[in-house]
């Protein structure tokens, strides 16, 4: 029971919620057999002898249809008030009506009131609903036009408060309330949407055999209020809020969109949005189709310029050539012309291209390497299949063939018959000098034999040079002697020619020069004396250098005696003390003389022998 001041503020409200009672009574009959009841009751014994009042709040609530509660000590005139616990334990939801009088909050709770004046004892209280509690935020998804809507297992919290106004001690009242529900809307038909992945496998835009649903993709669904929920492939939504839907798929990085179905019908292009117009009782689908990314591919073309035209890329060695111009035909026949080097990324028309090189007049190709392997032969057109996220490279080898080379060769032969002919006799001379003028006027000293490769093509002018003490007897060009011989020759050279150039020398045999040697005593005993003297017969036209005297002795020790350079005179003699060892020596005088600038040597010896003492 509440204090006086409550007390007396209800005791204002009686007549007010009299008149409630009457209008709620009106709109019970309109629900006719919509109507759903839920029945509840309190009993109370008047017990005036116990005179109790509660001072406090009584919950007398279940969570079982029926609800009662009993309240001893009751006393007349007075107000006591029981929340009722109220359960929808049937299979549909119901429309709780009420007429909106009043309203109480206990903390952060809301709870209707519901008032019923017991005017006698026994009589039934029918309740009425007031105004529903903010914690019971289902509303009726139809649009009814009062009421709260109550799902199936949901509890409702009702606050009721009853005026006993006449009461026999002892007696036990039951006052009998209902609640009635109304069952929601049935004229309103729900619509359905549903929405759907499928894995476009061959990409053609069109959900068909071989292809497969994806579950568990997101899918957001704006709705006519502009809230938008999140759902996951498959999903079917019953929507009961008719307008305008937005429906998006929301797509992996690496897929990319090939078709959308709405209603059975695919649009083209197909788009990731959709926004689709929903009304009562109607079924719409979306049905999107994606596939995995395609891999881009590259293709990447380069030349060289083949320096040593050994058919490889010699890394150091050959050179990358730029801007020359290579066509690209593509799997539907379209030709490109690009010019080297050549980087096409991000291919993604996979199939078979075919690649030509241009080639310049005259170079020629010597290598094509497709993938790091050399094609053999090498060809100018290459056919390559790019499939998705492959690379390939092509390499041109290309140069320019040089001028066949030419030569020149250019020897010396001692003429020694003197006939100004190379025959028999004549032997070769090497290591002389020979003078070589190119065609841009530069002189290169060689030596002969001479066997030199030739690429600068023009005139050439070969030179001999002649030592002291020879001369010249022949000079032959290509095979043909030149009469009379000149030291100096010109010769024109072009590629792939061969020019040889042959000298022929000569030198003067050299007057004789006569040596005589004598040994006195041929035999000696040891110690002895042997007296060595020797006579030079030399031309006038010959020049001394110098004269040696030594000896050998039987072991083969040379043993130097005297040396002689002043000319005349020319005879001279050398006493000698034999020494060990005993045996057989030998003595030589050495004559050294230079002629037309060459040195000659002319040697006499003589044994004799050396005895024991």
């Amino acid at each position: 029971m509440r204090n006086g001041e409550n007390m007396e503020i209800s005791r204002k409200k009686l007549m007010a919620i009299v008149g409630i009672v009457l209008v709620a009574a009106m709109a019970i009959s309109a629900f006719s057999s919509l109507t759903t009841f839920v029945p509840s009751s309190v009993t109370m014994r008047a017990d005036p002898a116990l005179d109790i009042s509660l001072v406090t709040f009584e919950d007398c609530g279940c969570t079982i249809p029926f609800t009662s509660y009993d309240w001893d000590g009751v006393v007349e005139g007075e107000y006591y008030e029981c929340a009722v616990y109220v359960k929808n334990t049937g299979t549909i939801g119901l429309l709780i009506t009420y007429l909106p009088t009043d309203l109480w909050f206990l903390g952060d709770e809301a709870h209707f009131v519901i008032h019923c004046w017991v005017i006698e004892f026994g009589l039934p209280c029918e309740l009425y609903t007031l105004d529903p509690p903010v914690q019971l935020p289902e509303k009726d998804p139809l649009n009814c036009t009062s009421g709260f809507f109550l799902p199936p297992g949901k509890v409702m919290k009702v606050d009721i408060v009853l005026f006993v106004d006449r009461i026999v001690v002892g007696q036990v009242y039951t006052w009998t309330f209902t609640f009635w529900g109304k069952i929601p809307c049935e004229e309103v038909r729900p619509a359905k949407l549903t929405l759907d992945k499928f894995n476009d496998l061959n990409g053609n835009g069109i959900y068909d055999a071989g292809d497969v649903k994806i579950s568990g993709w997101r899918i957001d669904v704006r709705d006519p209020h502009n809230l938008t929920t999140t759902y996951f492939t498959p999903t079917s939504l019953g929507i009961t809020e008719f307008g305008t839907y937005t429906v998006t798929e929301d797509r992996p990085s690496d897929w990319v969109q090939t078709a959308v179905q709405v209603d059975g019908v695919y649009k083209t292009p197909p788009t990731a949005e959709v926004i689709i117009d929903i009304n009562e009782g109607e079924t719409h689908s979306v049905l999107y189709g994606n596939k995995v990314a395609p891999r881009p591919a590259g293709l990447v073309i380069e030349k060289f310029n083949d320096t040593n035209g050994n058919g490889v890329y010699d890394e150091g060695i050959d050179v990358m050539i730029s801007d020359w111009k290579i066509d690209v035909t593509d799997p539907d026949g379209v030709t490109r012309t690009f010019f080297t080097p050549i980087s096409l990324i991000g291919i993604l028309k996979f199939g078979t291209y075919t690649i030509t090189e241009d080639l310049p007049s005259g170079w020629v190709q010597t290598a094509v390497r497709v993938d790091g392997s050399y094609l053999l032969p090498p060809t100018r057109e290459v056919k390559v299949t790019i499939g998705a996220g492959e690379t390939h490279d092509i390499l041109y080898g290309n140069w320019v063939p040089p001028p066949l080379p030419a030569k020149l060769i250019v020897e010396k032969f001692n003429d020694l018959n003197s006939n100004g002919v190379f025959d028999g006799d004549d032997v070769m001379i090497v290591t002389w000098e020979i003078y070589v003028t190119d065609p841009s006027g530069v002189t290169t000293t060689y030596h002969t034999p001479l066997s030199l490769n030739i690429t600068l093509f023009g005139t050439y002018i070969i030179k001999e040079n002649l030592p002291l003490g020879w001369e010249q007897t022949a000079v032959r060009v290509d095979g043909v002697y030149i009469v009379p011989p000149t030291p100096e020759v010109k010769v024109i050279i072009g590629a792939g020619e061969t020019r040889d150039v042959l000298y022929g020398n000569r030198r003067p045999t050299p007057p004789p020069v006569g040596i005589h040697l004598y040994i006195r005593p041929i035999s000696v005993t040891i110690p002895g004396t042997v007296t060595f003297s020797w006579e030079i017969e030399s031309p006038p036209e010959v020049t001394p250098d110098y004269a040696a005297l030594y000896l050998r002795d039987p072991n083969g020790v040379i043993i130097p005696l005297a040396n002689y350079t002043v000319f005349p005179p020319w005879t001279g003699s050398y006493a000698w003390t034999s020494t060990p060892p005993a045996g057989s020596w030998r003595v030589y005088i050495v004559y050294h003389y230079t002629y037309l600038g060459t040195a000659y040597t002319v040697r006499a010896y003589g044994s004799f022998n050396v005895k024991g003492g």
